[in-house]
């Protein structure tokens, strides 16, 4: 589920959609949540639906560290990759802004986390070209470091996606710093990229 504070917007061709900020949204809010009505799928499920459904699942899922695919119900599905991005992961079913995010702010993540290779052309003075899993082994001290400090802020915000999350308690965990932030590799899936 995605922050309330957002909207589609269409960005052009070659990106087409894309999630955008409506209002302030301070550094350590959560502005993605998997919630109860995200679609999970197995590779299995996945392939027992046949041919058609397979550009779907090219184009909006995204996989979990277990090779499920992760349909988001709303636009979140729409949410773009940055190699610079709007808001980083606190374990795998939570997603915060690491920066204060204004109206008109583009909210991106890194595909990276999602299992997701993409030849990448974002803009960014650190654009990777190429975005794959290994990325996060290279980059992951620094993710850390910014997933950290967007955390120590998280007390301070309204939260108002923490109510749907699957587990409560974790995220209230590891928004407290009472559970330990995993490392990159629960991200990846092996059998994926």
């Amino acid at each position: 589920m995605i922050h309330p504070d957002t909207e589609l917007r269409w960005i052009d061709e070659q990106i087409g959609y894309g999630v955008f900020v409506t209002k302030p949204i301070p550094k350590g809010t959560i502005v993605w949540i998997r919630c109860a009505l995200d679609i999970t799928m197995t590779p299995a499920q996945v392939q027992a639906l046949g041919e058609p459904y397979q550009p779907i699942f090219n184009h909006f899922a995204y996989f979990d560290s277990a090779d499920n695919a992760i349909l988001c119900w709303d636009i979140a599905r729409y949410v773009n990759h940055s190699c610079n991005p709007a808001m980083m992961p606190v374990g795998e079913e939570i997603e915060i802004a690491v920066r204060d995010l204004l109206p008109g702010d583009h909210l991106t993540c890194d595909y990276a986390y999602c299992n997701i290779p993409l030849q990448c052309s974002c803009g960014e003075p650190n654009c990777r070209s190429l975005v794959q899993a290994a990325d996060l082994q290279t980059n992951s001290s620094a993710a850390a470091k910014l997933t950290q400090e967007a955390i120590q802020c998280s007390s301070q915000v309204a939260q108002a996606l923490l109510p749907f999350a699957r587990n409560k308690e974790q995220a209230n965990g590891l928004l407290t710093g009472q559970q330990e932030l995993p490392s990159y590799s629960i991200f990846h899936c092996p059998t994926r990229l």
